[in-house]
């Protein structure tokens, strides 16, 4: 599978968005409606009828992968955990990008299905603290301001990172 240079997909994202913005009026603060800027993007977006089929292929077997994608057949029951529901159809891949149906579905792949699983958990878990954190900061940070009389419609999340200091601007992240 090619890399993707993740950098500029984002700049040329960004562009796009950036002109479909230009196509209409923000909010009065400051905002823009999705559904709107929505109908923008996709009057602005080529179209490429191919990768359009492929992204919907690649999304129905993604659908079956997913649990409650398929019929179920019964109930698994593992000691500690509530019974789910067995799905003999859904499909588990391997870290080869073979699917197998779960019910035929070998060792190394439900190994693989379990060890992404944990993955995307533990990712989630961090990201969810990490805007709880950034969320009650900022509230807080709100609160101080409103209560030595700054206007509110100064206090965005802007102004709060800059201000608090946790704003680092020269450095970024690779991804």
């Amino acid at each position: 599978m090619p890399k993707i240079d993740l950098a500029r997909l984002r700049r040329r994202q960004l562009e796009t968005i950036a002109r479909a913005k230009a196509m209409m009026e923000p909010n009065p603060d400051g905002g823009y409606n999705e559904d709107v800027l929505l109908d923008k993007l996709v009057e602005i977006i080529p179209f490429d009828v191919d990768k359009a089929r492929r992204k919907q292929a690649q999304a129905m077997l993604d659908a079956v992968a997913r649990p409650g994608g398929t019929e179920p057949s019964g109930q698994i029951v593992l000691p500690g955990f509530d019974a789910f529901d067995y799905e003999p159809s859904r499909h588990i891949r391997d870290n080869s990008r073979n699917l197998y149906e779960a019910d035929v579905a070998p060792l190394n792949a439900v190994m693989a299905e379990s060890t992404r699983a944990r993955d995307h958990a533990n990712a989630s878990l961090h990201w969810s603290n990490i805007k709880a954190t950034e969320a009650e900061l900022f509230a807080a940070w709100v609160v101080e301001q409103l209560t030595v009389g700054r206007p509110a419609r100064e206090l965005t999340w802007g102004a709060f990172i800059r201000e608090a200091g946790i704003w680092r601007p020269d450095e970024v992240k690779a991804s």
